[in-house]
């Protein structure tokens, strides 16, 4: 397909606006504000064409993105003078997966960003998967990006605080309508949604 290059140079690949039963990671606002300081354009492809998302991934020379689907995307229309970071987002492969895939059809430059410490997942699932939402260290993923070369600031980004963390967690119980649970053992947070009768009594 002959895709003309539009948009801008450094983009971000939110899931910050997508709706219920689509995973990512916690505090992904702070990360956004950080990387909007960093230069980049933060972009929600399902807000797009298909048309305008291929154009962007085009046009763009630096991608951060988590491992999700829309660097399918980028491996149509990418090149060998981009460079792509991969968020682990999930105790699951698909960043290894994807970087072979954009590397070996492309020539694009990846570099994997493993800052995950937790898997929250909501209560009807028992492992990391599309719906579930990584906890990740900031202070971790600046300091892999810095080596990357994907960002420049020579100050080291702010962790989230428990309390955001779970203020975030509580937002995704309240969008989702179900309790969220850790992967790993973690006895720092509790819930916001109330236990009904049936709960109690089994």
């Amino acid at each position: 397909m002959n895709v003309e290059a539009a948009g801008a140079k450094k983009i971000y690949i939110s899931r910050s606006m997508l709706p219920p039963e689509r995973g990512g990671i916690l505090g992904e606002s702070k990360l956004e504000e950080y990387l909007t300081a960093e230069g980049y354009t933060i972009f929600h492809p399902q807000r797009e064409s298909k048309l305008d998302q291929l154009a962007q991934y085009k046009a763009a020379e630096m991608i951060i993105a988590v491992d999700c689907s829309p660097l399918h995307l980028v491996g149509y229309v990418g090149n060998s003078g981009q460079h792509v970071g991969i968020l682990r987002r999930r105790s699951m492969a698909f960043g290894e997966l994807f970087s072979r895939q954009l590397g070996e059809f492309k020539g694009i430059t990846c570099h994997q960003v493993d800052a995950l410490v937790n898997d929250w997942l909501p209560e009807n699932t028992n492992r990391p998967s599309r719906s579930s939402f990584g906890e990740i260290k900031l202070v971790e993923m600046y300091r892999m990006l810095k080596a990357a070369g994907m960002i420049e600031s020579d100050t080291p980004w702010e962790e989230l605080t428990l309390e955001e963390r779970n203020a975030d967690l509580h937002r995704l119980e309240k969008l989702h309508k179900l309790r969220f649970k850790p992967f790993q053992p973690d006895d720092s947070f509790e819930t916001s949604i109330v236990p009904d009768s049936a709960d109690q009594q089994a």
